[in-house]
């Protein structure tokens, strides 16, 4: 019981010593602005929870299937029984995490570069490109180039192609969610942001990357 309480006491702690109380978490009243969003301006837990699953699950700009595709291959009928464990456990404290975060009012993390909340989800998902790369190749390897455009947008791009959205209004900041050629891992293909030479050394560790991950896998195919 240690493990899982040691967290809350540090969190209570911090909360008390900062504001004077230790259920004072600095989001009380925590609201987003109201715009042409049904549910948009309330506070806490109060966005309907289908909604929410869908949107952090599905979403073009923030969700989970397109920021870490390798979530969704699984790895239960590969890999040796720990690492198996080790991932069920992974993924099923990645799905409390969908499950607590669908009903806030802030599921999609606020202004931030992709799904904030749910940066522990790299861990399942890498472990289950590892485990699936020898076994369902095309599918694993389009979920690893994925992966490593996700990576490299995140580096290049960031919020810059984002930007003049919240700049013209923030109530339009929706359309990074939903909207494809607004959302960030997409939107640097419709109107690419002019970079300079640093992008150089990311594109070629992407392509390395890829070549290093990909490469083996279909050499050995090609021997068979």
């Amino acid at each position: 019981m240690l493990g899982p309480a040691l967290p809350l006491v540090l969190i209570l702690a911090e909360a008390w010593i900062r504001r004077g109380s230790p259920f004072a978490l600095g989001y009380s009243g925590d609201a987003g602005m109201v715009t042409v969003l049904p549910y948009s301006g309330k506070t806490g837990f109060s966005y309907p929870f289908i909604l929410g699953v869908v949107s952090i699950l599905f979403s073009v700009g923030k969700g989970l299937l397109f920021y870490v595709p390798g979530l969704f291959l699984g790895a239960a009928n590969s890999a040796k029984p720990q690492t198996r464990d080790l991932w069920q456990l992974w993924l099923a404290f990645t799905i409390g995490l969908v499950v607590i975060y669908a009903k806030w009012w802030s599921w999609y993390g606020g202004w931030f570069w992709g799904p904030r909340f749910f940066l522990f989800a790299c861990f399942p998902a890498s472990l289950a490109l590892a485990c699936e790369l020898d076994r369902r190749k095309l599918l694993a390897a389009f979920a690893t180039v994925l992966s490593v455009w996700v990576c490299f947008c995140g580096a290049v791009f960031g919020q810059m192609n984002a930007g003049p959205l919240s700049e013209v209004d923030v109530a339009w900041e929706f359309l990074t969610w939903y909207v494809p050629e607004n959302s960030a891992i997409l939107q640097p293909l419709v109107d690419p942001w002019p970079v300079g030479l640093n992008a150089v050394p990311w594109a070629l560790f992407s392509l390395v990357v890829v070549a290093r991950l990909l490469i083996p896998v279909f050499r050995e195919d090609s021997r068979a």
